[in-house]
């Protein structure tokens, strides 16, 4: 029985004997329950699914050593707050668990459930796209049927090397709030450290004879959640990144600034770029047929997208150090640090030198903080700058030669080299190579209306068709490109997705589609949707708490034939034009003849970002864009 049962539970009973002495008291008493009730009603309506009540991490460090102590306590406050009651403890050969205890109290704070050693199942963490890894994950799900309680749990890792002290976001979720977290970092008077906080106030710092101790505490009460043409959520967090300046890990290593950095990056590589004398036969083979510079980078690349395969490899050192380009060339698969390193011997063998280069690759460009030398990348890529001409090469991709994509593209690189770092910036996509071109002829002789749409698809949109193409095929291919590709009410017949050649940057997409309630007749007049362009929603500025983040251009372009049975005339033809900072927008409605009527528009959005304050200017072009994408075509019969 929760608390609200118990009340009209109560009163239920406090009724009846009330009833039997004084009617009057009891109407007063229902007035004031049923305002007592709306009240926890309204409550419980705000109440969160579940909540971080309390959150600590206690670090102690030395040269050889880093403990890391965890305790959580999450309230549970309802039904869907119970997938916070599943938890996953993530270790490796690098980083050993400790000892893990849990247990549930109940709304008084009562011990009713403890973890039992059974009930903790040992998995690998080897994601699907993995073939090996050292990573494994420690897990148990404690849970209660009466709600609200606390799940409160606490673990501790050992690490004897490592590159990192913490990476502290101190949340469950972004939706969930966290009450009062704590994260206490203790070090020997003499070790030297380098911290960045964000969203945080500074530490608090005492120090003693022989030891440092550095507290941070927060909460986090406003959730973040994400919108439409903004930063990553993750810069809006509260986070705290502590490095060594010093530290061993495979060798000995130093943050003191990105040239050492890259320094130690390429000690640990050192020796890892030999190819086999089987595996030079076949690049002296390959470029039989090169006669130049360009040629041979190209002509490798081919024979690596032919010959290997991405597979996610993480052990040992952490993801840091890659595979020996041997144990590619041998296997025929690797990860990106493996991929890019075998590539860099491969090109290497033909005297044609090239440069391992850390980025963070992700939907959302996540700039690099060039004050903070550490590992604050995730994927690597291959960079061969020329005095004419500059390659960057993804050693993971299928995709065309010498392109990068939405995923990398107009990021800081860190190049890395015997003599040091350096950063430099991966080329941006200028408007043409995203732009996006329909054509459709619509035939509306016989309802559903019958479209035959060609598209040429760049950028993005070229990237998600290819992946389609190549991971999908049958009628799941047919689902997908459905679901991603068709606009609201079409249901596609049939398709064709070509390429021109393998090295194309553009993708072909042609299909034939049905469209029921694309065209509506009312005695004379005829109503037509427009085909709108795919424009995601985007928040009123009442409602947008986020700068504008456009990482690359949307360019857009439409010519739309609808082939009409009547003869017809248009009731008011459009010629409608937007300029802005922003961008542009045209839409032409005109009729070629009676039965030919013709819509022309097109749209390019810039790339760049504007401060919060642009926001309200940039909201009022964006909905007069798709108010007029959204407008009916009307048409009167003539005949």
């Amino acid at each position: 029985m929760n608390y609200t049962e118990s009340v009209i539970y109560w009163f239920s009973n406090q009724q009846l004997k009330m009833k039997k002495n004084n009617t009057v008291k009891a109407t007063f008493l229902l007035i004031l329950i049923c305002k007592l009730l709306c009240g926890f009603d309204a409550l419980a309506q705000q109440e969160e699914d579940a909540a971080l009540v309390f959150v600590s991490t206690n670090i102690f460090v030395n040269q050889k050593k880093l403990v890391r102590e965890n305790h959580f306590e999450i309230k549970i406050n309802n039904r869907k707050g119970e997938k916070y009651t599943s938890v996953n403890i993530p270790f490796s050969n690098l980083s050993k668990i400790g000892k893990i205890e849990a247990f549930i109290k109940d709304a008084d704070g009562i011990i009713i459930k403890k973890l039992k050693k059974s009930d903790i199942v040992t998995k690998s963490a080897i994601e699907k796209y993995s073939f090996y890894e050292d990573n494994f994950i420690q897990s148990f799900r404690l849970k209660h049927n009466v709600y609200p309680y606390t799940l409160v749990y606490s673990y501790q890792t050992i690490e004897k090397e490592f590159i990192h002290i913490a990476s502290w976001i101190p949340l469950l979720d972004t939706d969930v709030p966290t009450k009062k977290a704590l994260l206490k970092i203790v070090t020997p008077v003499d070790y030297q450290i380098r911290f960045m906080q964000t969203h945080l106030n500074e530490p608090l710092i005492e120090t003693t004879a022989d030891q440092i101790t550095y507290q941070w505490e927060g909460n986090y009460d406003q959730q973040v959640k994400s919108q439409v043409f903004a930063p990553p959520v993750f810069d809006f967090l509260p986070q705290v990144n502590v490095v060594p300046l010093w530290f061993e890990f495979d060798k000995s290593g130093s943050l003191e600034s990105w040239k050492s950095f890259g320094s130690w990056q390429n000690a640990i590589m050192n020796g890892l770029d030999i190819i086999p004398d089987s595996e030079l036969l076949k690049i002296q083979d390959v470029l039989k047929e090169a006669n130049s510079r360009s040629d041979t980078i190209k002509l490798l690349y081919h024979y690596l997208q032919d010959n290997t395969r991405y597979i996610n490899i993480s052990i040992e050192t952490g993801g840091l150090k890659p595979y020996p380009a041997s144990y590619v060339a041998h296997n025929k698969y690797g990860d990106c640090k493996a991929l890019t390193n075998y590539f860099r011997a491969v090109l290497k063998s033909a005297n044609i030198p090239s440069y391992y280069s850390k980025v963070y690759a992700s939907n959302r460009i996540h700039d690099i903080d060039h004050n903070f030398p550490a590992q604050q990348f995730n994927h690597i890529i291959l960079y061969l700058p020329g005095e004419n001409e500059s390659f960057w090469l993804d050693c993971t991709s299928d995709r065309a030669f010498d392109y990068l994509g939405t995923f990398t593209q107009n990021r800081d690189a860190l190049i890395i080299d015997d003599t040091g770092s350096w950063f430099v910036r991966t080329p941006k996509l200028a408007n043409n190579e995203v732009l996006e071109s329909r054509t459709a002829e619509i035939l509306t002789a016989n309802l559903p209306a019958t479209i035959k749409m060609e598209q040429s698809l760049r950028g993005y949109m070229y990237e998600l068709v290819f992946d389609l193409d190549v991971n999908y095929t049958g009628s799941e291919k047919k689902r997908m490109l459905n679901k991603y590709l068709l606009p609201k009410g079409f249901e596609i017949s049939d398709y064709e997705i070509h390429r021109t050649h393998r090295d194309a940057r553009e993708i072909f997409f042609h299909y034939t589609a049905s469209a029921s309630e694309l065209i509506s007749q009312y005695g004379n007049d005829i109503i037509i949707q427009n085909v709108p362009f795919d424009l995601p929603k985007i928040e009123t500025p009442a409602e947008r708490t986020f700068p504008i983040q456009l990482d690359y251009p949307i360019n857009k372009t439409d010519t739309l034939h609808y082939m009409l049975s009547d003869a017809c005339q248009l009731k008011n033809p459009i010629s409608f034009e937007l300029n802005s900072i922003f961008g542009t927008y045209s839409y032409t409605l005109s009729m070629i003849d009676e039965h030919h009527l013709i819509v022309t528009k097109k749209i390019l959005i810039h790339s760049n970002r504007y401060p919060l304050s642009d926001y309200e200017a940039f909201h009022s072009f964006y909905t007069a864009v798709v108010e007029q994408e959204n407008k009916n075509i009307h048409l009167t019969k003539t005949n």
